[in-house]
């Protein structure tokens, strides 16, 4: 988490670190729900949004 926090403030970590842990959530949510809803629209729907959110 600090590796993160510090990529996104390096200059004032204390306030980044909620970010961090919002960033981490949705990465996390972003492989789980696929991975519930397999061989589904909503599944491929899901990774599309994800990749298209963090390029």
């Amino acid at each position: 988490m600090d590796e993160i926090v510090g990529h996104l403030a390096p200059e004032d970590p204390k306030p980044a670190r909620g970010k961090a842990l919002g960033l981490v959530a949705m990465m996390a949510g972003s492989l789980q729900l696929p991975r519930v809803a397999f061989g589904s629209k909503v599944a491929d729907e899901v990774l599309q949004n994800a990749l298209a959110f963090m390029c």
